[in-house]
């Protein structure tokens, strides 16, 4: 568990919602805000790993734009995804 302890979990899966916006598309800022949750304390935990996987296999690539489809392609390789 990271020292964050399940703040770190909770505070992430609670900011999954903003990663999709209403409109269906992704929010690279709230995505890139998931990402410094899990990183903040240079360890990335199993139940990080889970939350971060949850919503990077609802992200359909196939209508993100080439920033996008890379950032999700550099994420899951972060997280060995």
């Amino acid at each position: 568990m990271s020292r964050g302890g399940d703040r770190d979990f909770l505070e992430m899966t609670f900011r999954t919602v903003k990663v999709f916006r209403a409109d269906g598309k992704v929010d690279l800022d709230a995505l890139d805000e998931l990402t410094e949750i899990a990183l903040r304390d240079g360890h990335i935990d199993s139940e990080e790993r889970a939350v971060m996987r949850a919503v990077l296999d609802r992200i359909d690539t196939k209508t993100l734009s080439r920033e996008l489809a890379a950032k999700v392609a550099e994420l899951r390789e972060r997280f060995g995804l």
